[in-house]
């Protein structure tokens, strides 16, 4: 509650004091020299560069993976209800969402995205001037942050959401995972 807090309390002084934009960067992250005037010339209302993190691979591994989304279509959605039994929770390829392919990545490109990197991400005045961040109810087994609910609010105000993948930010990630006998990643609280 305190980060969600202190995120408002950054777009609520941005707003009574006239700013037109707002860069959010995480405290992780580290991001290229040139990225605040890339995504100004984007000219888009939420616009964020692109940086990964481990994530739960399947069948136990963690895999290094973009901190950025794209919705499933209709039709991914129904091949993959012939190969995988999804829980109550998952109805429609709504409910569900890929991470950025390596072509995606390597393409360099600016994408309209399911979700964007939040931790370095360019807002315009016509967002912080209507959306701020709060909590979603998660269905079970789900985690949803307070970037989601930020993701959510804006797409219900009529705003799209984009990622730029030619600007790549370091996350610093390091100490976060270690490695098994294996050779596995396992994050602290598992292992």
């Amino acid at each position: 509650m305190r980060l969600i807090s202190s995120r408002n309390k950054i777009l609520e002084y941005a707003s009574e004091n006239g700013y037109n934009y707002v860069f959010m960067m995480d405290a992780d992250v580290a991001a290229p020299k040139d990225i605040i005037g890339g995504l100004l010339e984007c000219g888009k209302d939420i616009v964020s560069g692109l940086y990964f993190g481990y994530f739960n691979g399947g069948g136990g591994t963690i895999k290094l993976l973009s901190v950025a989304w794209m919705p499933i279509t209709e039709r991914e959605f129904e091949i993959m209800k012939q190969q995988v039994r999804f829980p109550p929770s998952v109805q429609t390829h709504e409910d569900l969402n890929r991470h950025l392919t390596q072509k995606e990545i390597d393409a360099g490109e600016l994408l309209e995205v399911l979700y964007p990197s939040a931790g370095c991400m360019l807002i315009s005045r016509k967002v912080f001037e209507k959306v701020r961040y709060g909590l979603l109810d998660a269905p079970e087994g789900k985690a949803v942050g307070d970037d989601i609910y930020f993701f959510k609010k804006a797409k219900e105000a009529g705003f799209k959401l984009y990622c730029h993948t030619k600007y790549k930010c370091d996350h610093l990630i390091e100490g976060r995972y270690k490695k098994d006998e294996k050779g596995n990643l396992v994050h602290p609280w598992l292992g």
